[in-house]
């Protein structure tokens, strides 16, 4: 399919193959950010870290207590329901 396509659109098509390609080699296996900032020392005191709470993946948490003995419980797919309907009104 590929050798169908323009000569123009396969140039660019491999072009962008190579951009991403050189993104990669240099992605973090850690954070996944570009590891030449961040695994550089002179970066070191430049990066905040701040934290929020996901009440999704907490709700799920808690539907997974009492099934940590269960065999199968690794093989589970949680889903989620929102309820509007439970929102806490803001003041």
């Amino acid at each position: 399919m590929f050798l169908s396509w323009p000569r123009h659109d396969q140039d660019m098509a491999l072009a962008l193959h190579h951009l991403e390609a050189e993104e990669e080699s240099h992605r973090c296996t850690v954070c996944g950010g570009d590891s030449r900032e961040c695994q550089d020392p002179d970066y070191q005191r430049a990066y905040e870290a701040a934290f929020s709470r996901c009440y999704r993946t907490r709700a799920v948490g808690w539907a997974m207590k009492g099934r940590e003995n269960d065999e199968d419980s690794r093989a589970l797919v949680a889903s989620t329901r929102f309820h509007p309907d439970r929102v806490k009104p803001k003041n």
